[in-house]
């Protein structure tokens, strides 16, 4: 496939073409960085330090999130409160105590929560 830069590889995702397959499941991606990232995900490879404390981290940004800890960088605020937060989904859950919002329900039981829970 030739990729005109700009054009055709931003038109992957809204068309969802994924050309770039892992081997060892189905998932398969729109971009080969996304790929790798994913494949960092199974290899356990953390290529990316923190500085400070030297934890590890699969992603770049993850390291530039987990800065804010040692900084106190809390650029995410709550629009109801003002509390500020240092991941803009933290802020979001903040948010949901305000207003109740339950959006993920409990498959075993007749609960909701306000956050996905993964297991």
């Amino acid at each position: 496939m030739l990729i005109i830069h700009g054009f055709n590889a931003n038109m992957r995702i809204p068309m969802g073409e994924n050309p770039y397959q892992f081997c060892h499941s189905d998932k398969s991606f729109a971009y080969n960085s996304h790929l790798k990232a994913h494949m960092q995900l199974h290899m356990w490879e953390r290529p990316y330090t923190c500085s400070q404390c030297h934890q590890s981290f699969n992603l770049k940004s993850h390291v530039e999130t987990h800065m804010r800890i040692h900084t106190g960088e809390n650029p995410y605020q709550c629009s109801l409160c003002n509390k500020a937060f240092s991941q803009k989904s933290h802020s979001k859950f903040q948010v949901r105590t305000h207003t109740g919002e339950k959006p993920y329900p409990c498959s075993q039981c007749d609960k909701a929560l306000s956050w996905k829970i993964i297991f």
